[in-house]
């Protein structure tokens, strides 16, 4: 069964590495969508704020999640924040899953057996998307994420049919000393596509994957519906704020921004506009990032939540 489930899992990630793509500023639809924003939090104050101001002309109602914190981390301000926002934002559902959760990529998984279902990320993850009704559209959104807004209004008229699914990449990008830079590696440099995804939520749940190497992350378990989705890509138009958190700024092989170049081959495969390159603009909205407190210093134990 667990074979059967990869293969399936597999046969999902080919389709979207082959999807067909849709074309931002073209409307698919008579109207747009209009989903749900489907976010979990740990320890997002330097970023949480920037990445909700982003979305929020375009999403207006969403849950997002938290849980207990694990042993040893202090809250860096994230839940004050976001009881102001969801008070002052009613379409926005603040979520207290009341289990402490261990993260992706963690090691105890390898004996998935062992692990409390209620610590589990796949169970947390679907704690929360249970908030969000059943039909409606979602988008997963990250809290280390900034979107362009005016192209976030575009994609909400990518779906054409209840069946489509839209696929998202994002920019990866670090911050530090008012300075921007990238990763040398080119692979972490783009991701044409990611987990985000706009879909429509009907019997969807997460389930804990082996994603190779003995790594296990929370997945959508698509097994049922796998032939019946149809995934596009589209531009990307999304800065990915990474390596914020301290476990993954010591993978990253840290370049200036302006040694960055593109060939023409590389935009085109991975679609992105120049604009989405402009380093002023960027390093403007990254002027908004709460930093101060050394609340990045403090992050050594966030997680892939």
């Amino acid at each position: 069964m667990k074979l059967k489930f990869f293969r399936i899992l597999e046969l999902f990630f080919k389709r979207i590495s082959g999807a067909k793509y849709r074309k931002l500023g073209q409307k698919y639809r008579s109207r747009p969508v209009e989903p749900w924003a489907f976010i979990r939090v740990y320890n997002e104050i330097a970023t949480i704020q920037s990445c909700l101001e982003s979305i929020l002309p375009v999403i207006k109602k969403g849950v997002i999640g938290y849980h207990e914190l694990r042993d040893g981390d202090i809250d860096d301000g994230t839940i004050d924040y976001l009881k102001k926002f969801c008070e002052e934002n009613k379409g926005f559902i603040l979520y207290k899953y009341p289990h402490q959760v261990i993260p992706a990529g963690d090691i105890r998984y390898t004996k998935l057996e062992l692990v409390n279902k209620e610590n589990r990320i796949d169970s947390y993850y679907n704690a929360v998307l249970d908030q969000i009704p059943d039909g409606e559209w979602f988008l997963k959104i990250d809290a280390d994420h900034i979107y362009d807004t005016k192209k976030l209004e575009q994609f909400m008229w990518l779906p054409k049919k209840d069946t489509d699914v839209i696929s998202l990449g994002h920019f990866n990008l670090h911050y530090e000393n008012n300075k921007l830079y990238y990763d040398g590696n080119e692979k972490n440099i783009l991701s044409d596509f990611a987990d985000m995804i706009l879909i429509r939520k009907v019997n969807l749940t997460h389930k804990m994957i082996n994603i190779g190497d003995d790594i296990f992350c929370e997945k959508l378990d698509i097994r049922k519906k796998v032939n019946k989705l149809k995934i596009y890509r589209t531009e990307i138009f999304n800065w990915h704020f990474k390596y914020l958190k301290e476990y993954r700024r010591k993978r990253i092989d840290k370049r200036d921004f302006n040694t960055l170049t593109f060939d023409l081959k590389t935009k085109l495969k991975c679609r992105i506009s120049k604009d989405m390159l402009d380093e002023k603009r960027i390093l403007k909205i990254c002027e908004n990032f709460k930093l101060d407190n050394q609340s990045i210093n403090q992050s050594i134990n966030q997680s892939i939540d």
